[in-house]
């Protein structure tokens, strides 16, 4: 059997990738651009450290929730809109451009996070959860598109290392949570 490291399939068409369950050597993972619906394949890849499977047709992300290698996740512009059960401890980045996101719940366990991207396609703009992310001491780049509380403005103002901070698209009136001369590079306001 044919140990395969890494594999790039970018807009080819696929909409099946089962052929990949048993490819337990698989370490990075780019399947942009492609037809897939299910990604069940790869809930038992033991070595799958990075995933980017944007702009498909997925609905669901728990078959990755326990790949205990996982560390980057792309998965913009599909149609997840729940994160409220993963369970990504080492996972450093994840990114979820474009897709219907109401909850990141699930987040309050991955205490290695320090990129995350949510520019949410949610109709209704409102993102569950962002008092998950409270204290992340690992967290430095943040990026959220959605309606904000004053109470998610609170739980943002915890994050003591965030360096860089975009909030696009929210109806918040008042940032005053949110001490900007501690972040480096901040965009808010954005309507």
């Amino acid at each position: 059997m044919c140990k395969i490291g890494s594999l790039q399939a970018h807009e080819c068409n696929i909409s099946n990738i089962d052929a990949l369950a048993n490819s337990k050597s698989l370490g990075m993972l780019r399947l942009d651009h492609n037809k897939i619906t299910d990604i069940s394949a790869l809930a038992s890849h033991p070595n799958l450290s990075s995933v980017s499977i944007y702009h498909n047709q997925i609905t669901d992300i728990s078959p990755i929730n326990k790949l205990e290698k996982l560390r980057d996740i792309y998965f913009g512009y599909n149609k997840i809109s729940d994160l409220s059960n993963v369970y990504w401890p080492i996972v450093t980045v994840v990114s979820t451009d474009g897709n219907p996101i109401s909850d990141i719940t699930g987040l309050k366990d991955s205490n290695r996070l320090t990129t995350l991207t949510i520019t949410n396609s949610n109709k209704e703009g409102v993102l569950n959860g962002i008092s998950s992310l409270s204290n992340k001491e690992t967290l430095t780049s943040l990026t959220l598109a959605s309606t904000l509380k004053k109470e998610d403005l609170e739980s943002i103002s915890t994050i003591k290392n965030l360096t860089r901070l975009s909030i696009n698209y929210s109806n918040a009136e008042d940032y005053s949570p949110i001490i900007f001369e501690q972040i480096r590079n901040a965009e808010y306001c954005k309507k």
